[in-house]
């Protein structure tokens, strides 16, 4: 009865308008619209926040996540340390802010004497996580960089949470255009479809971001392309992705990937 509600246009009208005021001010972690792509994405967003993570608002998020890790964390903490135990010594985390999961891992893990964790991301957040490594005293361990070519020096390339943000190229164009593959492709709080992808908009609460949405067969395979086998593969059921306005195209939890190169 109430599906049948919402879909009578003036309850529908009054629904959507309220959801975009809501949207545009505080309406932290929401998503809107379906989008061909980020340019689109872009141009629908309200005027109320900036767009995109470089800028200090993003760079300041997250700092609960220091000391602690959630329950989507688990299965990267698993395999992560599955490669240390088989000789990764490097790690390369693709959007991994200020270094969160490397600080908050080092309770559940063992970091060899010789471990590195070097993080990619936009240049605000990059400048505020080496200040704060070099604060913590773990400067020589955790690094940072906005190359993506870096990538070539490590075992393990990590991306959790992050290539959902990232325009272009794909992320396995990226993986393929490396000098040296990395041993290791861990994959975690993806948002992964059987439908086609699309893009939405989130309010990320400092900013609006373009959101891509991936249709799970294709990004697996083109990984598998590039000479990986995926030995695990799990679901983030604490993670989803919901469009009150588009509610069936809803993401209702996100999924994890683990690659081996064979």
């Amino acid at each position: 009865m109430m599906e049948r509600l919402f879909q009578l246009p003036l309850v529908k009208n009054l629904y959507a308008a309220r959801f975009e005021r809501a949207f545009a001010r505080n309406w932290v972690g929401a998503f809107r619209g379906i989008y061909r792509d980020f340019a689109e994405a872009r141009a629908s967003a309200p005027d109320t926040k900036p767009l995109g993570y470089d800028h200090d608002g993003p760079a300041a998020m997250y700092t609960e996540r220091f000391d602690r890790i959630v329950p989507a964390d688990y299965p990267v903490v698993f395999w992560l340390d599955y490669a240390l135990r088989n000789g990764a010594r490097e790690v390369f985390d693709l959007g991994g802010h200020v270094g969160l999961l490397f600080y908050g891992f080092r309770k559940y893990l063992s970091y060899p004497a010789s471990f590195r964790w070097n993080v990619l991301d936009v240049a605000t957040v990059v400048r505020a996580g080496t200040e704060l490594a070099q604060l913590k005293g773990v400067a020589e361990t955790l690094t940072f960089t906005e190359q993506f070519q870096d990538a070539a020096n490590a075992d393990l390339l990590l991306a959790s949470g992050s290539l959902q943000y990232i325009e272009s190229p794909s992320f396995a164009e990226s993986v393929g255009s490396l000098a040296k593959k990395p041993q290791y492709i861990l994959i975690n709080k993806t948002p992964l479809t059987e439908k086609e992808p699309f893009v939405t908009l989130q309010n990320i609460g400092t900013a609006f971001c373009p959101y891509l949405i991936f249709n799970a067969r294709s990004f697996i395979e083109s990984i598998e392309a590039l000479g990986y086998r995926l030995r695990d593969r799990w679901e983030n059921a604490d993670v989803s992705c919901r469009l009150p306005l588009n509610p069936e195209r809803n993401i209702d939890r996100y999924t994890g990937l683990f690659f081996e190169r064979v």
